[in-house]
């Protein structure tokens, strides 16, 4: 089964922080406590180009079903951050307009399986 997440009280409580699952080596943090406001849950490139059917890694002919595999759990977290008044933070890949931070490899790939990043 899943495993539970860390619990913050609710938003409207009075108490700031919750206890943190064991780590190993030590216990992070320090004193075991998160507090809502000095954390904030972040997740990463979870788009459509690396998670979703018809994106660029199910293009380039990947199984996709690795990087959809950890949907489900961030859903159940993020609605658990989003409950406890937790900031989330997306980031997502992208590129200047000019695409001049856009590796000339990468543009070389997406073109050789017809979506060339940057084509009209």
């Amino acid at each position: 089964p899943n495993p539970p997440l860390p619990r913050l009280p609710p938003r409207n409580s009075m108490a700031p922080t919750a206890s943190c699952p064991k780590a190993e080596p030590y216990a992070w943090p320090y004193d075991g406590a998160i507090q809502r406001d000095t954390t904030a849950l972040i997740i990463i490139d979870m788009q459509v180009d690396f998670c979703g059917k018809g994106g660029y890694v199910d293009s380039m002919g990947y199984d996709i079903s690795l990087t959809r595999k950890p949907i489900e759990p961030l859903s159940r977290l993020l609605a658990a951050a989003r409950d406890a008044g937790v900031r989330v933070i997306h980031t997502r890949e992208g590129h200047r307009p000019t695409l001049t931070d856009l590796p000339k490899n990468k543009r070389f790939r997406s073109k050789q399986i017809g979506a060339e990043i940057g084509a009209p």
